[in-house]
């Protein structure tokens, strides 16, 4: 209720789609990459722009933070919200860039990785817009469990593709693809955080 008297410029809602329709982009980016549709190198530079974009949203909306007196939602809960968005570009520019830093050559195991965050970013889309109208909190909460389910199969990925690095017997490609996993799998699990937030966010609201 308290949205229609909140300056224009500190319309927080505003600020998480932008985020989140900035990760959904670059995991599209990434996806393409897994495809080979476009080099790595390429990709990577165009998710560090999508991931610099999301930085620059964050701070203006921490500042928005400091200047506003009436927010329209808890103010740890937009903190949280912002700072777990920002994460999910993080980890995904943070393990492609190490691919090239690595030398790692695309695998099978990323474009299902990338498949599985396009999804998860595209429910979260969905969720965080109809945070502007809490009348579909059933909405919201079926696009927070569905994204829920794509973490599961994010964990049997990231599982299946350990395991298939062990049978390599190249222990420096065993470390380097490991730490390269494991920063795609926090960014899954921040698409998890992200609908865990959103539905904390429902029931404060209720």
């Amino acid at each position: 209720m308290f949205r229609s008297i909140l300056p224009q410029e500190f319309a927080f809602f505003d600020f998480f789609d932008d985020m989140i329709g900035k990760a959904n982009e670059l995991t599209n980016v990434l996806l393409k990459a897994s495809k080979k549709e476009i080099p790595l190198e390429e990709a990577v530079n165009q998710i560090k722009s999508y991931e610099s974009a999301m930085d620059a949203i964050e701070s203006q909306c921490i500042e928005a933070l400091h200047k506003t007196f009436i927010t329209p939602l808890e103010r740890p809960d937009i903190l949280k919200l912002i700072h777990t968005l920002d994460s999910i570009a993080d980890n995904v520019y943070q393990a492609s860039s190490r691919m090239i830093l690595y030398k790692i050559d695309m695998r099978d195991d990323v474009q299902n990785i990338a498949e599985i965050l396009v999804k998860a970013t595209e429910e979260l889309k969905i969720a965080i817009h109809s945070l502007k109208n809490f009348k579909n909190a059933e909405l919201i909460k079926k696009q927070c469990a569905t994204v829920r389910k794509f973490e599961s199969e994010g964990d049997k990925i990231f599982k299946k593709a350990i395991s298939s690095l062990f049978e390599t017997n190249d222990a420096i490609l065993i470390i380097k693809c490991k730490e390269v996993y494991e920063r795609f799998e926090k960014a899954i699990n921040k698409c998890e955080d992200t609908a865990n937030i959103i539905e904390e966010i429902l029931i404060e609201s209720a």
